[in-house]
């Protein structure tokens, strides 16, 4: 289940090639052979594992019940075509959208009944999705160059660098976590490094023309040529295997409407397509800004001390920091937000809020930080044209604040996508996402003057970070 696989400490096991090799023998399964073959593409470094190496599993019961499932069919005639065909089938799927529309087509009634889709996207918007996958920084350098400029990136970084610094202010008033911890929490916090809007090189044509060497495209031989971009990329990917890690990588393209924490690296990262409105523009009112793209940035800062994160020291390794009176603490404070979740029904089902968890814990983490971090610039800038009101709205900035967060987050979607997520996101739906967290603000009751006792504001908080 997916709340086993949240849990690092569950999916991290070390297992020498020589016991995975025994897992499968039955069904004739060379491992070496395979993993050689694949990772043998430098001639001139060629590598031999042998069956001390080392590799990571990330569950050992799901590996136990697949090599159970292949011997049982595999070595039975009238039951090998079912994997064989499992596979085909994947493998087509997979590939289907780089194909002809007829075969396009076909997946339309499986998406409808899993998300509800009516209809494929538009071709223009399935051409730029996919130009961004094959060719993500090429489209990158031209995307910032029309719409993300330095300013938006110093804008940005200001606003990162002042959340931070609320981050580390709040621990020192928290009463639960012990003096220790927080000296390690501390020292997690500030090695945390941010990456913000683009990778540099971007901006340096040879740079970028050295990233794509190599790729050939053919005109009219669309699906050849998407093959070779996911040759190249995974020839790309084998080739780090035992080179040091480049920290200067990115995990998505500039483009990309999102932002990460990686707890390995112990980083966060903001790429310059979530660095756009509604979430952020350089000239909107900073609270605005604090309430859509800060929440976002402390929720990123928050999942560093989430109940996966904090299974990471400073330098991305796993070890355990905490004393056991902090762990116990924390414990019992997630318990509450596992209970307020698992509460809310949409469409008829419960959320899993253990599920949730992590997510939720770095949705209020953030939205607490953003704005306690939003009012100490609010008071470095009284002067600025930066805290005036919109014309036109009865609204002051404290509440603009909150409703841009609930604004980042409002959405449309069927039956039917919120019943998938509900079963394979981490997040909680919209709805849950934005009612749940801002009811544990005491802020929000305060600034929106919400009567104690009421559903935005129940005597029954869950507080963290």
């Amino acid at each position: 289940p997916m709340e086993t696989l949240q849990k690092p400490n569950e999916t991290y096991y070390l297992m020498a090639l020589k016991q995975l090799q025994e897992q499968y023998q039955s069904i004739g399964l060379d491992i070496y052979s395979l993993l050689n073959d694949m990772l043998n593409i430098n001639a001139s470094n060629p590598i031999k594992l042998n069956e001390n190496d080392q590799i990571i599993v990330l569950s050992l019961e799901l590996m136990s019940k697949l090599s159970t499932i292949l011997t049982n069919y595999l070595l039975t005639p009238n039951k090998s075509y079912i994997v064989i065909d499992h596979l085909l089938f994947s493998l087509i799927f997979d590939l289907s959208s780089h194909l002809s529309t007829a075969f396009e087509k076909l997946t339309l009634p499986l998406f409808k009944e899993l998300y509800g889709m009516e209809s494929l996207p538009e071709r223009w918007e399935y051409c730029v999705k996919e130009t961004d996958a094959a060719f993500g920084y090429g489209l990158g350098a031209l995307y910032i160059k029309a719409v993300f400029g330095e300013r938006d990136r110093h804008t940005a970084n200001e606003i990162i660098t002042n959340i931070r610094q609320m981050f580390d202010e709040n621990l020192h008033k928290l009463e639960w976590i012990d003096e220790q911890s927080k000296i390690e929490a501390k020292k997690k916090l500030k090695k945390i490094s941010e990456k913000v809007g683009y990778p540099d090189f971007i901006n340096n044509k040879t740079k970028l023309n050295e990233r794509y060497a190599g790729y050939s495209m053919i005109e009219n031989e669309y699906f050849n040529n998407g093959i070779k971009v996911l040759e190249r990329e995974r020839r790309r990917s084998l080739l780090k295997f035992r080179q040091k890690v480049d920290l200067t990588d990115w995990s998505m393209t500039p483009r990309t409407v999102n932002a990460y924490y990686t707890p390995s690296a112990n980083e966060i990262v903001f790429p310059a397509g979530i660095l756009q409105p509604p979430f952020f523009h350089k000239d909107l009112p900073i609270s605005v800004n604090y309430g859509a793209i800060g929440t976002v940035i402390g929720h990123e800062i928050t999942h560093g001390f989430d109940d996966q994160g904090r299974e990471y020291d400073s330098d991305g390794n796993m070890r355990s920091w905490w004393t056991k009176l902090a762990m116990d603490k924390f414990e019992e404070r997630t318990k509450c937000f596992v209970q307020q979740y698992s509460g809310y029904i949409l469409d008829g089902q419960n959320e899993n809020g253990q599920r949730t968890l992590s997510e939720n814990i770095a949705d209020n983490g953030g939205l607490k930080l953003s704005f306690l971090a939003y009012q100490k610039h609010k008071q470095r800038t009284l002067t600025s044209g930066n805290n005036l009101r919109l014309p036109g709205l009865p609204y002051n900035n404290d509440q603009l604040f909150y409703i841009a967060f609930a604004h980042s987050w409002c959405n449309l979607e069927t039956s039917n996508a919120m019943h998938y997520d509900l079963i394979n996101d981490p997040h909680s739906p919209a709805r849950s996402r934005i009612i749940g967290t801002i009811a544990n603000s005491l802020e929000f009751a305060q600034v929106f003057s919400c009567q104690s006792k009421t559903n935005m504001n129940p005597s029954n908080k869950c507080h963290l970070w």
